[in-house]
């Protein structure tokens, strides 16, 4: 996972609207005919006061049709949130190493499967057995808590086309289950494709579910408002563009007035 923070420019004498990014996503391989047929993340998000939790399982059942040992990674959280994560290969846990993108590259995973994610993600690296026709069972649970004390807006961000990398089709389910104890001024989930949403007070469930050949984008993204900021200057700012168009109007008015 990478926890990005970073702001929008306002008028020169404007304070900096503040967004915070967080950008999650699945596993990527450097193996050959290895196939993740089905792909499932539950990801439960729970907004309190100025912070925001958010617990992901992802469940993967992998197969290749020949043995072979080989090498896995999976998005890690960043090092500056307070974060949990454990690794399972068919119920075992497993141990891993933190890597950064660049040393992926360097052992051979396929940069462009890799740049569909920030360069600045660190991963969780770990080597596996496949056996020849027979399925293995890949599980990730992981736990952070995001402070929203200084975001104006926040945007969380799963890319799950990493599963282009893996030969055949994947049929991928996630969903977001969102339990607003604070709630957010406004929400939107994206893309619409392949997409249901329900509500229930200040529970909302998103659910996406599709061929990952069949959708078009490789992420899927949930974006809140936390709160409204208008900056010191932002006002003097838009009543000065108003009044600027105003007298634009007017003058091409007058000109076409005179014209005629």
């Amino acid at each position: 996972m990478t926890a990005l923070s970073f702001s929008l420019a306002m008028p020169s004498s404007a304070n900096p609207i503040a967004i915070g990014l967080v950008e999650d996503g699945s596993a990527f391989h450097k193996g050959e005919f290895i196939h993740m047929p089905v792909a499932e993340v539950e990801i439960n998000m729970t907004r309190i006061s100025d912070s925001v939790t958010v617990d992901l399982l992802g469940i993967y059942e992998i197969e290749t049709n020949q043995t072979q040992n080989t090498s896995l990674a999976y998005v890690y959280p960043s090092s500056s949130l307070p974060m949990n994560m454990t690794i399972q290969v068919d119920s075992v846990e497993t141990e891993f190493a933190i890597l950064t993108w660049s040393e992926l590259v360097e052992l051979n995973f396929s940069q462009d499967t890799l740049d569909l994610i920030s360069r600045g993600t660190d991963f969780a690296y770990f080597n596996v057995s496949l056996i020849a026709n027979t399925s293995m069972v890949l599980e990730v649970d992981s736990h952070y808590t995001f402070s929203l004390v200084y975001a104006d807006y926040w945007e969380y961000r799963y890319i799950f086309g990493s599963a282009r990398s893996f030969d055949g089709d994947t049929w991928e389910t996630i969903h977001i289950h969102l339990d607003e104890q604070t709630p957010f001024l406004s929400t939107g989930f994206h893309p619409d494709d392949y997409f249901e949403l329900t509500q229930d007070g200040i529970i909302t469930d998103a659910i996406w579910e599709f061929n990952v050949s069949s959708m078009a984008l490789d992420e899927i993204s949930f974006t809140a408002t936390v709160r409204h900021s208008n900056p010191p200057g932002f006002t003097q700012f838009v009543i000065i563009i108003s009044v600027i168009m105003g007298l634009a109007v007017f003058l091409v008015y007058c000109i076409q007035k005179r014209m005629s």
